[in-house]
Formats: structure tokens, sequence, C-alpha cells
């Protein structure tokens, strides 16, 4: 197998077995609940339809992610280390945060490029 390395443009030539063996490894030691994405997923829903002072109750149904999917793992070999251990990339895009999150982050932008302070508080419910 082919694959790039962490730091640097570097390609490594490993054996599939290898790369497989230590993927599971950290797999094993990282393990995540199947169900935790429904879970989650319905958290998210819960969250969006009390706090409609936020975001628009038209987009509620265009921010829920239908296509749930656990995200995809690739790893990244860590020449550097010893035992060369990996680094997981993982892609969210089919999370169920995905999409609240990035409209947040538009929000938030916009907030904080305004010229008036603004001041923002976390870890409070929604009114």
């Amino acid at each position: 197998m082919i694959t790039p390395a962490d730091k640097g443009k570097i390609i490594v030539v490993i054996y599939n077995d290898e790369y497989s063996n230590k993927v599971h490894t950290f797999l094993s030691e990282h393990a995540i609940p199947n169900n935790r994405i429904f879970i989650d997923q319905k958290q998210i829903q819960k969250a969006l339809h009390q706090c409609d002072l936020i975001i628009h109750k038209k987009q509620i149904k265009h921010l829920i992610q239908k296509n749930l999917s656990p995200p995809k793992l690739k790893a990244l070999l860590k020449l550097h280390k010893p035992d060369i251990p990996i680094r997981p990339v993982i892609d969210n895009r089919n999370a169920p945060s995905y999409k609240i999150a990035k409209k947040l982050n538009d929000i938030l932008k916009t907030l904080i490029s305004c010229k008036p302070p603004y001041y923002l508080q976390l870890n409070k419910p929604c009114q």
C-alpha cells in the first residue's frame, strides 16, 4: 500500500496487513458505540427545535442530516514517532452535526466581524 506520511511530503510504502493492524489497533483503543450517531442526531434535532431565535424554523429541515453514516477514517503514519503510530484523519461531512456546525460558524463570523463589541455566553440553554 502507498500512503502519505503525517508530516512533510513523504510517501510511505507499507504492507496492507501492517496498515490494517495499525488501524484496527487504533479503533479498538478508541471505540465509539455504534448507536452514538443516532443519539447525536436526536439531540441535535431537539436542540434545533428549541432554539428558534437563532435559526429560523424553515431552515431546520435543511440543517438535519438525512444520510447518516459513520465518519470515514483515513490513517496517516507518524514516521517521526517510535512504533510508527497513526494520525487519524476523519471525514465528518455525513456526521449529524456537520450542517449545523457550518451554519453556526457562519452566524458567529457575522457577529465577530461587526464593529460593536459582542460577547458570547456558552453553556446557557436557548430560550
